[in-house]
């Protein structure tokens, strides 16, 4: 093994010529949202003398997934970056530092230690995105833009990533508040790579906290030629339906959920529930018949209500059950998060200072028991963004707690 410098002057250890090249067209993959990323990463660490960062980032992305079925897997890739350690230079090994503190759920302290990686080597991009992650599902909206802000002027105009970090700061401002900031950064990294989802994402962030449907749609049209990326896409279709549902147009939103969303349930991605079971409570609370259409989150609910990787995630795989009458997964999921209210790490800490409340809240729902809905929700609002996620998805709650008061 030795060291190679990249483009930003950082080392990596390798053990052949083209190693670092894999890297990068990986870490391009990982950026732009392709789902080659993983097949990349396996050239780099399946021969005797693996990558050490591709090993790290190959455990990053199944933490990423936000599904504990993978647990087993991130063990044996975090293990297997472990036995390497003796090659790793010293910034590679903060790197498994961080790495070692995610896997064991001490998020908080995770993020510390990417920022103490950027504090030093602000062109690290891995680094930076990790920690852009992990400041999203903090629900640190500061922290997210600031993240970034801090490395962006270390960061070359002619760098071919310039244009996913300015989509990842118009996503962190446009989270703090300043949607012109956001609007601009995302319109700029549009214009080096159109096909930044990432970007246009903020972009339609913006758009819909300042009522602008017609423009977010426009944006949609322009930009959304996405069919060869990740699950994400599905979100942006979410994302279509919420701008609908601004303009006043349910039957629009309801037939993206029939024509788009329904189909990607089966892919047992966390997202692509999130999506489909947030959306369909938003048309119920609008007076749409949504009919049967909870069926089609029956299945993965019922395997998926007690995880307890992210809270977020959890709170909308109760929300099928809640509104079909499953009491039994229901209940399953709910003693699930009172379980995890009682772990010592950084998301039981969440499950016991707002997702047991908002768990309950939803079963109250169930019940149409809206005094209650409201009772176990109000107090709960004020920690809400502790759960993460962003301030359009968690405006669903938010709703929730105006329905529940009659509003």
């Amino acid at each position: 093994m030795e060291q190679q410098r990249d483009a930003y002057g950082l080392e990596w250890t390798v053990s052949a010529r083209n190693d670092l090249t894999q890297l990068e067209s990986a870490v391009t993959s990982y950026l732009a949202s392709l789902p080659d990323t993983p097949d990349i990463l396996t050239r780099v660490t399946s021969g005797p003398s693996p990558m050490p960062i591709a090993l790290a980032m190959q455990a990053a992305l199944l933490k990423m997934s936000g599904d504990p079925r993978v647990r087993p897997a991130l063990t044996e890739a975090l293990g297997t970056l472990q036995s390497h350690y003796r090659e790793m230079n010293a910034r590679e090994l903060a790197h498994m530092r961080a790495l070692e503190l995610w896997a064991a759920e001490h998020l908080d302290e995770a993020t510390e230690a990417y920022e103490a990686i950027l504090s030093e080597y602000p062109l690290d991009m891995l680094a930076l995105r990790f920690a852009h992650y992990l400041h999203f599902y903090a629900g640190d909206a500061k922290a997210l833009r600031d993240s970034v802000a801090r490395v962006y002027p270390a960061w070359p105009r002619e760098s071919p990533w310039h244009g996913y970090l300015d989509g990842m700061y118009a996503f962190g401002l446009e989270e703090a508040g300043d949607y012109a900031g956001a609007e601009a950064h995302g319109m700029a990294a549009l214009a080096v790579e159109p096909k930044d989802i990432w970007a246009a994402h903020a972009v339609v962030h913006a758009l819909y906290m300042t009522a602008r449907a017609e423009e977010g749609l426009a944006i949609i049209e322009r930009f959304g030629d996405w069919p060869g990326h990740t699950n994400f896409r599905f979100h942006m279709v979410w994302h279509e339906a919420l701008l609908h549902l601004l303009q006043g147009d349910a039957p629009s939103a309801l037939a993206i959920f029939d024509n788009a969303l329904v189909g990607a349930i089966p892919d047992d991605l966390y997202l692509n529930a999130v999506n489909a079971s947030a959306l369909l409570l938003r048309l119920h609370m609008r007076g749409v018949d949504v009919g049967d259409r909870w069926r089609h989150l029956d299945a993965i609910c019922e395997k998926r209500a007690t995880d307890d990787e992210l809270v977020f995630a959890t709170l909308h795989y109760l929300i099928p059950p809640a509104m079909a009458g499953d009491e039994d997964t229901l209940r399953r999921g709910i003693d699930s998060i009172e379980r995890w209210a009682r772990r010592v790490d950084t998301q039981g800490t969440v499950s016991r200072d707002v997702g047991v409340a908002v768990a309950h809240s939803i079963a109250a729902l169930s019940e149409q028991d809206l005094e209650r809905t409201r009772a176990l929700l109000e107090p709960a609002l004020p920690e809400l963004h502790r759960i993460g996620g962003s301030h359009a998805q968690r405006e669903g709650f938010e709703e929730l707690l105006l329905y529940a008061c009659g509003d």
